[in-house]
């Protein structure tokens, strides 16, 4: 399949500005893939508000051929959207269940779940196509997972609309086509008023939208705070009115009517420093851009920050505590690292901190810890491993990690305003590729470097990332992920003393972003999260991916099924027929 369509543009594009504590550190969240599981689960909170919480079937069609079909189990879709829809948290210990116990769940609830792949004619890699009822009503809803757990439903029963999560959306549903003609109900105030008409004079601060389709007319009402049930409850009583749903925000920061920003991209923000005169390091900066993205103080946002980094502070160490978890490929490793540390087989330095530091927050990860998406699932541990392995190495304070990850934090909104955080789309180049490039403002930060310095570093990891795949190997986050995390520190670590140096960049910041997009948008989906090529597809890939799907979790403890040896399993490597794609 050929993903001919812009990062974005059509369906995808931008409807509001990326945000440091939405976009880039977030979700928080249980499971494998923040694009999956965290995407998945949100879409199904916000289905779940829709039939007023209460769902007993779910037919989910996903477009066959893509990473959303190839991957939806391995990389916790279903236990995304099945958590959300059986009303859990997505923090909840249920979470942390096996596959079959939460599939064992849904039955216990009276839920019925079919998941079809047909043909949809849809280019987006991770394309849901809902259908949710409970025995009094049914809608479909279309959506698609953008990265880093963001989400855009498209369509509600075939009408379009494009809901992120980052207000309250209400629907009223109509209960014929006249609640926007001359025909008015009996029962309005004033006498004459059409339903369309009364909802923009009574909410006239809100964004009030007219949704038609040939299934459905429903009047979309976006707020800012949550409409007084009272005046819904008139609502309810008119004629022309068949029902009322209110979704409420899935997402921590909320958006506004009318928002204005400071800038949005890095030549923006240094244009900003010149109009202005003001002379503000990144991570001040940070505190002034998401603070008029989310209507916040700064001490509020620098105050949610700190809540950040505790949750990545209980990440790392609940992997440097070993971790347990029956149903991954990998074992935790951070207790090989803690203990070749220890031996003295590696130095005792600062990069073996940030490399044990990773590890730790990838093995929490993939025991089903919780954890900080930053900016996705799959390159969690880059950033914080970085930035908290070199803080503590050197004895730095709390408050320097603060400022760290914000700067981190806003190189995370120039990426993703720029381009993706979607493997599925862009490879892993916007996975760790992004990661490293964050992590490496916030090295050049923690170690006193200037605003420029911290560009100069992003900018160059972002540049030794170019064409980096996505090729998890058997349909887990796990390998190479971890050691893309790590090789992400890495670079970022070089490009941040080179940037200390004073060695220059080539190319700026912003345009190495448009590079990456460019790029993204060539590379074809079988080295797209689709487990079609790369080190998935190779033999001993293709073995671990048959036995991860065959064999009963008892039966394959983590780290069992790795080999033993590097001995060429059947003497060849994967290959694809010439002339051939990969699936996907």
């Amino acid at each position: 399949m050929s993903r001919h369509f812009s990062l974005q543009s059509d369906a995808l594009e931008t409807t509001t500005p990326p945000s440091i504590l939405n976009d880039v550190f977030g979700p928080t969240m249980i499971g494998p893939s923040s694009s999956h599981t965290g995407a998945a689960y949100r879409i199904g909170r916000l289905c779940l508000d829709l039939l007023d919480g209460r769902i007993t079937g779910l037919t989910a069609r996903y477009n066959r051929g893509t990473a959303l079909a190839e991957t939806h189990v391995g990389q916790g879709t279903d236990r995304g959207l099945y958590g959300a829809i059986l009303g859990w948290d997505i923090v909840d210990p249920r979470m942390e269940k096996l596959d079959e116990e939460i599939r064992q769940e849904l039955v216990n609830a009276g839920i019925e779940v079919e998941v079809l792949y047909p043909d949809l004619g849809e280019t987006h890699a991770s394309f849901y196509d809902l259908t949710v009822g409970n025995g009094l009503e049914e809608h479909r809803v279309e959506a698609v997972s953008t990265g880093g757990g963001m989400f855009k439903i498209l369509r509600i029963d075939e009408a379009p609309v494009v809901i992120e999560g980052d207000m309250f959306e209400t629907l009223v549903f109509c209960a014929d086509d006249t609640c926007a003609s001359d025909t008015c109900a009996e029962n309005t105030t004033p006498p004459g008023e059409t339903l369309e008409a009364h909802l923009h004079r009574t909410f006239e601060g809100d964004r009030v939208t007219l949704c038609r389709s040939d299934r459905a007319v429903f009047l979309r009402i976006q707020s800012e705070t949550a409409l007084d049930p009272s005046v819904l409850e008139t609502l309810r009583r008119r004629s022309d009115v068949r029902s009322i749903k209110v979704l409420e925000p899935v997402l921590p920061t909320l958006s506004r009517h009318h928002l204005q920003l400071p800038f949005l991209t890095a030549s923006g923000m240094l244009k900003y420093l010149r109009e202005t005169g003001e002379d503000l390091e990144l991570w001040q900066l940070a505190l002034r851009y998401e603070s008029a993205r989310g209507g916040a103080s700064e001490a509020e946002v620098w105050k949610r920050m700190e809540d950040v980094a505790r949750l990545m502070r209980r990440s790392i160490e609940h992997g440097l505590a070993g971790t347990d978890y029956a149903d991954r490929l990998l074992p935790a490793h951070a207790p090989l690292a803690q203990s070749a540390i220890e031996r003295g087989v590696v130095p005792n330095d600062a990069v073996t901190h940030m490399i044990l530091y990773t590890t730790a927050i990838m093995d929490s990860k993939s025991a089903m810890g919780v954890f900080v998406a930053a900016p996705t699932a799959g390159s969690c541990g880059t950033t914080p491993g970085a930035i908290f392995g070199l803080a503590d190495f050197h004895g730095l304070a709390e408050n320097q990690i603060v400022r760290a990850l914000l700067a981190a934090g806003l190189i995370g909104v120039f990426i993703a305003s720029g381009s993706t955080f979607s493997a599925e789309l862009a490879g892993c180049m916007a996975e760790t590729g992004a990661s490293g490039a964050m992590a490496a403002a916030g090295l050049v930060t923690l170690q006193g470097g200037n605003l420029h310095q911290a560009l100069t570093a992003s900018g160059v990891t972002i540049e030794t990332g170019l064409g980096l795949i996505c090729d998890m190997v058997a349909d887990r986050v796990e390998a190479p992920c971890l050691a893309k995390n790590i090789a992400g520190v890495m670079r970022a670590h070089g490009a941040a003393l080179t940037a200390l140096m004073d060695f220059r960049a080539v190319i700026p910041i912003d345009e190495a972003i448009q590079a990456m997009d460019r790029v993204g948008r060539l590379m074809p989906d079988s080295v797209c999260c689709t487990g079609g090529e790369g080190l998935c597809a190779t033999c001993t890939g293709r073995h671990l991916h048959r036995q991860m799907v065959e064999l009963p979790v008892s039966a394959r403890p983590p780290g069992s099924l790795l080999p033993t040896s590097h001995e060429v399993r059947e003497q060849t490597s994967y290959r694809l027929n010439p002339g051939t794609r990969a699936p996907g």
